[in-house]
């Protein structure tokens, strides 16, 4: 494969049996919250805090956590630079991540497509 591969984040999930059952409701208090934090690590604290562990950390920096059900998905994301997106997608959204990689946007799976 070529160099793009190496674009790939380093994905670490939180065993399911260590996540709570957080709502929707759960994820916009939260966000309002970790807007008022002053940094990263202020936030992420507040943040898991209040939902428990994130599903999963990209690179060591970007924490997600997600609610919804077997159609739609919510997103609480907390960037490495202390920056916090709350949104909504599909459960089958994906994100190109480099020509031969994409990931699914509500569950943080990475799957590479095969081109022979």
């Amino acid at each position: 494969m070529d160099g793009a591969v190496g674009a790939l984040p380093r994905i670490v999930f939180t065993p399911k049996r260590e996540l709570r059952h957080n709502g929707a409701s759960d994820l916009k208090e939260a966000f309002a919250i970790a807007m008022r934090q002053a940094g990263t690590e202020a936030a992420a604290t507040k943040l898991t805090k209040r939902l428990g562990k994130p599903n999963w950390v990209e690179n060591g920096q970007k924490r997600v956590w997600v609610v919804g059900d077997a159609q739609q998905c919510q997103r609480l994301i907390l960037n490495g630079d202390g920056s916090v997106d709350l949104d909504g997608a599909p459960r089958s959204a994906w994100t190109m991540l480099s020509t031969f990689a994409r990931q699914n946007i509500c569950s943080g799976q990475v799957e590479r497509e095969r081109h022979d």
